[in-house]
């Protein structure tokens, strides 16, 4: 069996005294290597779950684990290695919100060269949300000179060439929209 990532037992939060319920006794694992989807209807409380498995808010109740490890008792939360990887227009909402990867996981086996690898990507992440393609490319390219297997440099080159020979119209915002 998989080891669990996160797994949450009872969690709820809440805001102004208990009168707005954001999340209501969630019970859920994530194993390693599993995708998952948060959907919902806008107010639901999918960005405030988010937020806790980020360490950027803590339950109210119920438990809350990375790797075995209470979140809230975490001596560091802000030690977690993590790379941004997209901003997103989740269903419902105007502003797109960042999401993020998040890398403790791997070692220098399975992830060669990991924060070389961060350090360009988010340089070439930079370069492309300001709309400057050539270089956001170079940027992604050393990523994968530092891991080949980087599949998320490759998808950023294929982005910015595919906007580079048809630009985006009006004022970039460095949000991509998935066409299909």
């Amino acid at each position: 069996m998989k080891p669990h990532v996160f797994a949450a037992v009872g969690l709820k939060k809440e805001f102004d005294d208990g009168r707005v319920q954001a999340l209501r006794g969630v019970d859920f694992c994530i194993t390693q290597g599993e995708f998952v989807a948060i959907t919902g209807p806008s107010g639901c409380g999918k960005t405030t779950l988010l937020q806790m498995l980020g360490a950027l808010d803590f339950p109210s109740a119920g438990t809350l684990h990375y790797r075995g490890n209470s979140i809230p008792d975490l001596p560091d939360p802000a030690a977690y290695r993590a790379r941004e990887i997209d901003l997103v227009v989740v269903k419902g909402k105007t502003k797109p919100v960042a999401i993020f990867e998040v890398l403790d996981h791997h070692t220098e086996a399975t992830f060669p060269n990991l924060m070389d690898v961060v350090n360009h990507f988010k340089d070439g992440l930079t370069k492309y949300r300001k709309g400057n393609w050539d270089a956001a490319v170079n940027a992604f390219r050393e990523a994968l000179v530092a891991n080949p297997a980087d599949k998320l440099s490759s998808i950023y080159i294929e982005r910015c060439l595919k906007l580079k020979k048809a630009p985006p119209k009006g004022e970039w915002d460095g949000v991509w929209v998935m066409e299909d």
